[in-house]
């Protein structure tokens, strides 16, 4: 006989035989192996496992097994009876690759899949009560086993992947929250078990919709030695996100090298997440996302929004006490006016409003207008950071332009220092360097010392779009401030330092004058003359704020002043930043023409009280006197107001603002201090008085 022959009638015997035992397996109901295949996992898990529907099988290269309404049971303190379920369950697999050690999952189906997990007093429902009973005392005890290998797990390998209407819901029971992750749609498929996957998913989180699409390496590749590829693009929440590139080791997450992309033309769909969010222009963001574990580096950084641009890099390290962050980064502008559009509609409308700009203020809590809330020093000890910041241009939302910011900095453990911080303001340069000390968690320590050269005040005020309030003024100035504190109240009330700033020439507007005096008289009869114009503006001379601190009590005695054409305004006081009172002498005398000086009555006020109730005190004798002069020089054509204005000029100081830096001594008779009436005095000033009424009504 012939060896093909008989090979012939081997396979032919194979093939029946075969056939036989498929028809044989085929006829048997596999529906009476359900109570067996729930007891097998009620002993492994302590939980019940219903299998309502029908067990099918088919038997061929590629067998298969369906199941229909499968319920996994909760565990016993949970109100949801079910933890798992499942409406349909399909799986076929590749035999011969089974025979040979291999699982080759060649499609995979579930239809409504439902899991349940759930969080109550320290105990989560995915873990599973495992324990065997005691086994009797005279059992010998197990011998020893090998230590299972370290090795992972081999992974099946997936062809066809098919998920509808699956959900993932999450309960936080103690807290009342609810988590829920749903999927309309998943799928994947691959040519080969060896052959990438291509994925497409659609799905939400909450009312947060997402999609993704694209392709990654083979499920068994996952374990594997070379690099697993990836390429996925996807949108959440409006929100389109891109990630191309490779993955060493994915199941550990290391060895991660991805190109990143986002684009957003807005924000909004993240509202359900986040909350309220600031509109926005459109952004992009790119970078090369590397490193794993504990180590992760965002090289390559460009961003975008709107106009703004920035690029450098962040690194992110995670193996020591505190996450440490490094980031390098820089600007060629930020435009907040373009960012923040609120903000900036808000600052315009106060810019065109000037002097009147706001809303009434709400009266302070408690009398009290510095925040005594506790600053949230311990978010300074969340994180250690060292940050190289340049920014070309930035726009404030008011329109105020600052260039060339360098910032250098660093934070270890609650200990914020700043090296010299610089920055181009109004054509002129502010510094800022100190340290703020919150190690100890509870209270912070300040050291800052803040300078500025030659801003010119007038470039703000054009940046605002309001030229015709101040032109010019030059400005310098000098912080240098120590405090300590656990809020901004006790960080002011325990200030010490000074406050030096000078201004130079200017010129401002007269609604920024009228308020402190000038020559009433004048004014007026400016605005009644149609053949004279009125001057818009008073030429400023110089300007001094000079200051000292103790123990959060601010003190000046004539180191305040501004020197004008018109007037010259003087001050002495006290403030206490703690106790939040002041107590504050102000003199405006006039410079210009032959008027009423509303200078002299100022003479007579003081502001006193809290910052939330501030009280005018008046030295009634000192009022009264400057009414006779005003009754007088109306009854008299003006002819007692020249001695009154000649008075005037020859008690005030001719250079104030030399006074308030200490280039030079105050004359004795312009002290700035509230004096107290004397009756002797007040007597003859009330017969003036009643002179001039009667000259003014011919009597």
């Amino acid at each position: 006989m012939r060896i093909t022959t008989i090979l012939a009638i081997v396979g032919g015997g194979i093939v029946v035989v075969g056939a036989a035992g498929a028809a044989l397996l085929m006829s048997i109901d596999v529906n009476k192996y359900k109570g067996e295949i729930a007891a097998q996992v009620e002993q492994a898990t302590g939980r019940k496992l219903d299998i309502k529907g029908d067990l099918s099988l088919s038997i061929g290269l590629t067998p298969a097994v369906v199941v229909n309404g499968v319920s996994f049971a909760n565990a016993p303190w949970s109100a949801t009876p079910a933890m798992v379920g499942v409406e349909r369950f399909e799986a076929e697999v590749d035999l011969m690759a089974a025979l040979g050690g291999t699982l080759n999952v060649t499609r995979l189906v579930l239809i409504k899949p439902t899991i349940v997990l759930e969080k109550k007093g320290g105990k989560v429902n995915w873990s599973f009560d495992t324990a065997k009973p005691a086994a009797p005392a005279n059992t010998p005890a197990p011998a020893a086993t090998a230590p299972a290998s370290a090795e992972a797990l081999p992974l099946p390998a997936l062809q066809s992947v098919k998920i509808e209407q699956a959900r993932v819901i999450y309960r936080d029971l103690d807290a009342g929250t609810e988590d829920i992750l749903s999927l309309a749609s998943l799928t994947a498929d691959a040519k080969g078990s060896d052959d990438p996957l291509k994925i497409a998913l659609d799905g939400a989180y909450g009312a947060v919709a997402f999609k993704l699409t694209g392709t990654v390496g083979a499920i068994a590749a996952l374990n594997g030695t070379a690099p697993y590829p990836v390429d996925l693009t996807g949108t959440l929440a409006g929100i389109d996100l891109g990630a191309k590139g490779s993955i060493t080791e994915p199941m550990a997450a290391k060895g991660v090298d991805l190109a990143v992309t986002l684009a957003a033309k807005s924000l909004d769909g993240l509202k359900p997440l986040v909350g309220e969010l600031p509109k926005m222009p459109p952004m992009t963001l790119a970078t090369q996302l590397k490193g794993g574990g504990t180590a992760w580096t965002a090289s390559a950084l460009s961003l975008t929004v709107g106009k703004s641009s920035a690029k450098g890099e962040v690194g992110v390290a995670l193996d020591g006490a505190r996450p440490q962050v490094k980031a390098t980064l820089q600007a060629s502008l930020l435009d907040l006016q373009e960012m923040l559009p609120e903000q900036a509609a808000q600052a315009k409308q106060a810019a065109e409003k000037g002097l009147d700009a706001g809303s009434p203020k709400e009266k302070a809590k408690g009398g009290r207008v510095l925040p005594a809330d506790p600053l949230p020093l311990s978010s300074l000890k969340l994180a250690d950071a060292a940050v190289d910041l340049a920014i070309d241009k930035t726009i404030l939302p008011s329109g105020i332009e600052i260039a060339g910011i360098a910032v250098k900095g660093t934070l270890t453990n609650g200990l914020l220092k700043l090296a010299p911080v610089a920055a181009r303001l109004g054509d002129g340069q502010v510094k800022a360097e100190g340290v703020i000390d919150a190690s100890g968690g509870k209270s912070a320590k300040a050291d800052l010392t803040i300078t500025a050269d030659k801003v010119i005040l007038g470039k703000l005020f054009e940046q605002i779009k309001r030229p015709d309030l101040l032109t010019g003024s030059p400005t310098s100035a000098k912080l240098k401030l120590v405090g300590q504190g656990n809020s901004v109240a006790a960080l002011a009330g325990s200030l010490n330092g000074s406050v030096l700033v000078t201004v130079g020439e200017g010129k401002i507007h007269n609604s920024l004058l009228d308020w402190a005096g000038a020559d009433i008289l004048n004014q007026i009869s400016e605005r009644m003359n149609p053949f004279s114009e009125r001057q818009l503006y008073t030429d400023l001379s110089c300007g001094v704020i000079n200051l000292k601190t103790v123990n959060g009590v601010a003190t000046w005695d004539k180191q305040i002043a501004f020197q004008t054409t018109k007037m010259n305004v003087v001050s002495s006081g006290e403030s206490k930043l703690g106790a939040e009172t002041l107590d504050i002498a102000v003199r405006p005398y006039a410079r210009e023409g032959v008027g009423i000086s509303a200078g002299k009555l100022a003479e007579m006020i003081r502001l006193q009280g809290t910052y939330a109730e501030p009280k005018i005190g008046i030295d009634a004798e000192g009022v009264v006197r400057n009414v006779g002069s005003v009754v007088g020089a109306l009854a008299t054509g003006g002819t007692s107001l020249l001695a009154e204005a000649l008075i005037d000029r020859s008690s005030q100081e001719a250079e104030p603002c030399k006074v308030a830096l200490g280039e030079k001594a105050a004359s004795s008779s312009s002290q700035s201090g509230s004096k107290d009436a004397k009756q002797s005095g007040s007597s003859g000033v009330l017969n003036g008085v009643t002179k001039g009424l009667g000259g003014l009504f011919g009597q």
